[in-house]
């Protein structure tokens, strides 16, 4: 291998163990930003829910999501989920409180999962 060789493999070799850190680091912002996000729309969700306003648990859910309850019952969009929240805390869980706590989150991610 020749000497010019050498000296840019070493160069690139340093380059990406200078800039690694910083792109790990900019991950953990990103992630730190995500978790606070994910944790506010579980807090959002279950306060909604402890005041009864199935409105406002629905609006936390994408306009075209999917929900399947523990019983497998399923509902499609945030129109038919508000209902189906309504109807619940109308009927068996008009006295029910939540409190939820987000314990851990895990990302997946393409270098993580070999994609």
């Amino acid at each position: 291998m020749s000497l010019t060789s050498r000296i840019t493999m070493l160069a690139v070799a340093m380059l990406l163990f200078l800039t690694l850190p910083a792109c790990s680091q900019d991950q953990s912002k990103s992630t730190d930003a995500d978790s606070s996000s994910i944790k506010q729309v579980f807090t959002d969700v279950y306060e909604s829910f402890s005041r009864h306003d199935a409105h406002a648990a629905a609006m936390t859910f994408a306009k075209d999501a999917d929900f399947t309850n523990m019983r497998g019952m399923h509902s499609h969009g945030r129109e038919e989920i508000e209902k189906w929240l309504a109807s619940l805390l109308r009927g068996n869980l008009a006295e029910a409180h939540r409190t939820d706590i987000v314990r851990s989150i895990r990302f997946f991610n393409a270098a993580v999962s070999g994609g």
